[in-house]
């Protein structure tokens, strides 16, 4: 189908001559592998974004209707119907230029809303005006019994006689378990909180504060499956800590409370407070580290939030920052950190 489809593109962008080009696109923005609360532990759904791009050259109206299929492991299992109508891209231009504003469009027939901008669909003069919708999220499941071994892939395809796509890069998302975003990250050390970094020194978006090595601050991010593996009986999920500097030891924590407004931490800022549990003392190994390594407990038993308990655990890493000439006198900066309900 994905073949086809591109074959479609070119003989299309052929027929509309080196001036003009397809101006709409759909596209995955996020899935995500959720465990739906209240349900036994190994259940799970799959979260898809859809976005919708349409330019002020589109044909009007315009059906834009799709379908979303998943895949486990290459085998179909499920799919949704997404009837999209047209989207408003031409009020967005006048005298012009690209107007910011509201646009829209409908799913289902009732109206979704959108915003004037910029947007690229892959063909043709890159970037046109249009509008830029979020169509919504699409739940698939629940299902029962993921293995962390197992693979997701979503594939968005235009269906009836809906316009064809031609930008079909971010129609197709492959995610192995292992690699699934869970938790949700807050406390950057990016100027979005009411404490400041304690030298100016603000990391880049998301990121905890500036240090030594590296000037966006340290990131840590939470992958894998937080439910219990049907065959290992132990959650998957990894924290991976990057951009500290090269080889300094790095500690992975874990707090059953947060302070929003954040508090001086060393050369950072930190959210977390309570009860804190020190996870495992890691070496980086060019800036980054992990945990749990093999041989290591898994995140829930080190840090005692069971599985399907509604625990919630807040993590961050926190590690070693000994530049004397870089925000004296402390010699220690953290990480962003993240939120996982267990």
């Amino acid at each position: 189908m994905l073949r086809s489809l591109t074959t479609l593109a070119l003989l299309f962008t052929v027929a509309l001559g080196s001036t003009a080009h397809a101006e709409w696109n759909r596209k995955i923005s996020d899935v995500r592998i959720v465990h739906p609360p209240g349900t036994p532990p190994g259940t799970w759904r799959v979260d898809v974004n859809v976005g919708i791009e349409v330019g002020q050259a589109a044909p009007s109206p315009a059906v834009l209707d799709l379908d979303l299929h998943l895949y486990l492991n290459d085998v179909g299992i499920g799919t949704i119907p997404v009837p999209l109508g047209y989207l408003n891209g031409a009020s967005c231009f006048s005298s012009g230029a690209c107007q910011p504003g509201q646009c829209g469009g409908t799913l289902n027939g009732q109206l979704i809303l959108g915003e004037c901008g910029m947007f690229s669909t892959g063909v043709g003069p890159l970037p046109v005006c249009g509008c830029l919708t979020a169509a919504g999220t699409f739940g698939f499941g629940p299902y029962p019994d993921l293995r962390i071994s197992d693979q997701i892939r979503v594939e968005l395809v235009p269906s009836g006689t809906a316009l064809a796509e031609f930008h079909l890069v971010d129609d197709v998302i492959v995610v192995p378990v292992t690699d699934n975003i869970v938790g949700e990250a807050f406390c950057g050390g990016d100027g979005s909180l009411p404490t400041p970094c304690p030298c100016a020194n603000s990391g880049a978006s998301g990121h905890g504060c500036a240090n030594s090595a590296n000037p966006s601050g340290a990131l840590l991010v939470a992958t894998g499956w937080t439910e219990l593996d049907s065959v290992t009986g132990v959650d998957g999920v990894t924290l991976r800590g990057s951009g500290m500097p090269a080889t300094v030891s790095a500690i992975y924590l874990k707090s059953d409370a947060t302070n929003p407004t954040g508090s001086v931490f060393g050369d950072g800022v930190s959210c977390l407070t309570g009860s804190l549990i020190r996870l495992r003392t890691k070496i980086n190994v060019g800036g980054a580290s992990q945990f749990p390594e093999p041989g290591d407990p898994s995140v829930s038993v080190r840090g005692a939030t069971p599985p399907g308990s509604g625990l919630v655990g807040h993590y961050a890493v926190y590690y070693r920052n000994a530049a004397g000439a870089f925000c004296p006198p402390a010699t220690h900066n953290i990480s962003n950190a993240v939120s996982i309900v267990w």
